[in-house]
């Protein structure tokens, strides 16, 4: 709707921005999903995501420390999410070796059904792996001996974890998160200091916030076409936890009931910085005291 109405290197950098911020959106989730997946043996789980972003641009805002929690919470699931990759990538190399569906739910419903580990499948995957170390037999017999002597799965999967492409995958994950989510840019949903005292917390550059202001605007219509509305700023901040499950005020979400004073007061400075950042890109002017006055209005009217 937007191409007729926008410069067109503006219409660009926004369809760029919403990439990064997919792409990000999507691994960030897919780092805290997957796992839960494994465990459950089965896509059907409750999906509970979200991570609360700072609007202040400070390192010492009062929501900033909540802020690196909540993406520690996230981050610190990055092994977790390389192990299920793994397990979920050899139960389906087994299935497809054996000729049965290997497609996402069978492959899940395989796990929960339970992993033969002394299958002669997973024996023969360690065993070549073992074989290129007869060099230093002795210390690989030795690093394998924890395990049981018949749980080729396990010692596989170890294998895998502790090589160079699993160490890599932890790091690679982190430089492509900080890529997409355009890391201290003005586009950005991750900031950070320079100092380990300032680590990675969720954020909203104002470039960013621009470009979801512009798309949130946007009311589908019954044929197929949109116009645009003004939103109140708590219509605002809801649309943004709807659809992309980033938390900018959690006074009113129930992930956040139990939330002491502190937070609170936090997520009301954070409301501040909101209005604060629209009001430097153009899209707030506060006309009045008045919440149902406070409004958002379109930069491009589409009727």
């Amino acid at each position: 709707e937007y191409q007729n109405q926008l410069p067109r290197t503006v219409f660009i950098e926004y369809l760029r921005i919403l990439c990064g911020l997919h792409l990000a959106l999507y691994t960030l989730k897919l780092i805290y999903m997957l796992p839960k997946c494994v465990e459950a043996g089965s896509r059907d789980i409750e999906d509970d995501w979200s991570m609360i972003v700072d609007l202040s641009d400070s390192l010492s805002s009062p929501l900033a420390p909540y802020a690196v929690k909540d993406l520690e919470r996230l981050t610190n699931n990055y092994r977790e999410y390389v192990r299920s990759t793994y397990i979920f990538n050899i139960i389906q190399q087994r299935l497809s070796s054996a000729g049965k569906d290997y497609c996402t739910d069978s492959t899940l419903s395989a796990i929960k059904d339970g992993i033969n580990k002394s299958d002669g499948f997973y024996e023969s995957r360690y065993s070549d792996i073992r074989n290129s170390y007869m060099d230093n037999i002795e210390e690989f017999d030795e690093m394998m001996m924890y395990f049981e002597s018949e749980d080729y799965f396990d010692k596989y999967l170890y294998l895998l974890e502790k090589s160079n492409l699993g160490n890599s995958q932890l790091k690679f994950l982190t430089r492509y998160i900080d890529a997409c989510a355009m890391k201290n840019t003005s586009s950005m949903l991750l900031a950070d200091g320079r100092s380990r005292r300032n680590p990675r917390r969720g954020a909203i550059g104002s470039k960013l916030l621009e470009t979801l202001v512009q798309i949130l605007v946007l009311e589908p219509q019954s044929d197929g076409k949109f116009n645009t509305c003004s939103l109140s700023i708590e219509e605002l901040v809801e649309k943004i936890r709807t659809r992309y499950g980033l938390v900018i005020n959690g006074i009113y979400d129930t992930r956040f009931e139990d939330a002491d004073v502190e937070l609170n007061a936090a997520f009301a400075d954070n409301m501040v910085a909101l209005k604060n950042k629209l009001r430097q890109i153009g899209f707030y002017t506060d006309l009045s005291d008045a919440c149902i006055l406070q409004k958002i209005h379109p930069r491009y009217n589409i009727n």
